[in-house]
């Protein structure tokens, strides 16, 4: 099996759009406002954001209200976690903690959240001694 791409479900299709594409700087690869699909390239696996309306109607299914639901969560390598960071509560998301060092991860990370509420990590591993 091959991981092809990610699909995230968000109640605001245009603000998760702007989040991902000009806060986060992924590069848009495809939007649809009208459908309700944006992809976005990540390096090696597409980010797909999916409209709540377009997925409850495609699947003919009703999708409940987002929680703050981290039993998965986005994880993204980075140069500068705190850069980075700093670059995403500005753009609007929310804190879950600070960047800090965690030596037996051998990375330095923070964690955010979407707009949606989605869990992002960011890391950067320690340089190899």
């Amino acid at each position: 099996m091959k991981l092809s791409y990610i699909p995230l479900i968000v109640v605001d299709f245009s603000e998760a759009v702007q989040f991902w594409r000009d806060v986060a700087k992924l590069p848009l690869t495809y939007s649809d406002e009208a459908t309700g699909f944006a992809s976005f390239d990540t390096g090696s696996t597409t980010l797909l954001l999916v409209s709540r309306n377009t997925f409850a109607s495609a699947n003919e299914v009703v999708t409940p209200a987002q929680e703050q639901n981290h039993s998965m969560y986005l994880s993204f390598q980075v140069d500068n976690v705190d850069a980075t960071y700093a670059d995403l509560i500005a753009g609007g998301a929310t804190s879950v903690y600070e960047p800090r060092d965690f030596p037996h991860m051998q990375a330095r990370q923070a964690h955010v959240t979407d707009p949606d509420g989605h869990l992002v990590e960011l890391y950067t591993p320690f340089p190899k001694a």
